[in-house]
């Protein structure tokens, strides 16, 4: 089996995102992918997650016309579509300064 780099298109989420990944080649139009995947992203100040599980079918098959050896798919979800969520951000590390050391003072 013969894998090559693929950049995978998600047809049916909002702003169409892509992620690479190593594919058998060639994939055929209608083929099924398992995938599982997790995308991060920040949109207008919020971090959200599209968590990719389950099957998808591949809708559009095209080949990059500057790396012949790298193929692009189109997928859709086989049942409801992924969408974008919300996550929260984990609390900011406040740097914390260490004790003050100065040389000790005689006092008389």
């Amino acid at each position: 089996m013969h894998f090559i780099a693929t950049h995978v298109v998600l047809a049916d989420v909002e702003g169409q995102p892509f992620f690479r990944k190593d594919l058998p080649a060639p994939m055929r139009l209608g083929d099924t992918l398992r995938l599982e995947a997790r995308l991060l992203r920040k949109h207008n100040r919020r971090t959200e997650e599209l968590r990719l599980q389950g099957e998808f079918k591949i809708v559009e098959v095209a080949f990059d016309g500057h790396a012949r050896t790298r193929q692009v798919l189109k997928i859709e979800a086989k049942g409801l579509s992924p969408s974008w969520r919300a996550i929260r951000n984990g609390p900011l590390e406040v740097s914390k300064l260490g004790p003050a050391r100065a040389p000790k003072t005689v006092v008389e």
